[in-house]
């Protein structure tokens, strides 16, 4: 295990772990005013991950230095860092090792292996809190880029009959299910892929908490593959790309219902429009 230390680059934990979210790091840790982003030592010959971590340094005082981590250290470290996340009195997202808490209508068991979906990140809170004035009783979800699973898990949680979780990249594939068995869920299929999986279907939600560009190109898709009158929950993009999105979502046959705004993040949710 290596260990890539970032001076000062505390303050950007949200952007640098979203920007990161599409490689198979182990996980990110703030540090004081520090980040520390660990990851096997092949990732460091990867050269789509070499020009990310290129991006992120043009924007730090300080040159980063990478250091040798023994696995037990890092385990550990989330075991001390990892806290549980509240949303009002109805949903607290926790590690397996912290106590239950009977008082939260919704707990959602984690395992924390990195730190984007479960809960830390302003998208996936937004995206948690814009599926609960809904009713998901015996309906079909479709939960695309599910990360850790934590969206698919309350899902289930909130009644869903039929939920659908995919990611291409294994290592989310594998926590998503583990998560999936943690928190007893027996109606989410967890499936290694991207949008090619999806064929004809009638999903009554599609949640998306992905980022900007896969959004965008797959915004067609989405509408070929939900009921009329279903929803959209979508995050994973800034401020400024709030009129791009729904440019391409109108034009996909989406109406635009809301939208939500945390540290520059935002949620958008769109309604299929009747054909």
């Amino acid at each position: 295990m290596k260990k890539i230390h970032l001076p000062g680059a505390g303050a950007f934990f949200e952007v640098i772990a979203f920007a990161l979210e599409a490689f198979d790091i182990a996980g990110i840790a703030a540090e004081g005013e520090d980040l520390d982003i660990y990851l096997e030592e092949e990732l460091l010959e990867d050269e789509p991950f070499r020009a990310a971590l290129r991006g992120i340094e043009k924007f730090l005082e300080k040159p980063r230095h990478i250091v040798e981590v023994p696995d037990k250290n890092w385990n550990a470290l989330w075991e001390s860092n990892f806290e549980p996340i509240t949303l009002g009195r109805e949903i607290r997202i926790r590690a397996g090792f912290h106590k239950a808490d009977p008082q939260f209508k919704y707990e959602i068991i984690i395992n924390p292996m990195m730190s984007f979906g479960t809960g830390h990140h302003a998208t996936t809170r937004q995206m948690l809190s814009a599926m609960m004035p809904h009713s998901f009783e015996g309906k079909k979800v479709l939960d695309m880029g599910c990360g850790t699973g934590v969206l698919s898990v309350l899902a289930e949680k909130l009644g869903a009959r039929e939920i659908d979780a995919i990611d291409h990249d294994r290592h989310s594939f594998e926590n998503a299910k583990e998560n999936a068995r943690l928190n007893a869920c027996k109606r989410i299929r967890v499936r290694l892929g991207d949008e090619k999986l999806l064929r004809k279907k009638d999903y009554d939600f599609i949640l998306a908490n992905i980022n900007r560009e896969v959004i965008l190109k797959q915004m067609p898709l989405y509408r070929a593959v939900i009921n009329d009158g279903g929803l959209l929950i979508s995050s994973g993009y800034l401020r400024p790309d709030r009129e791009m999105i729904g440019e391409e979502a109108a034009k996909a046959g989406f109406e635009f219902v809301r939208q939500t705004e945390e540290s520059d993040w935002l949620m958008m949710e769109f309604k299929a429009s009747r054909r």
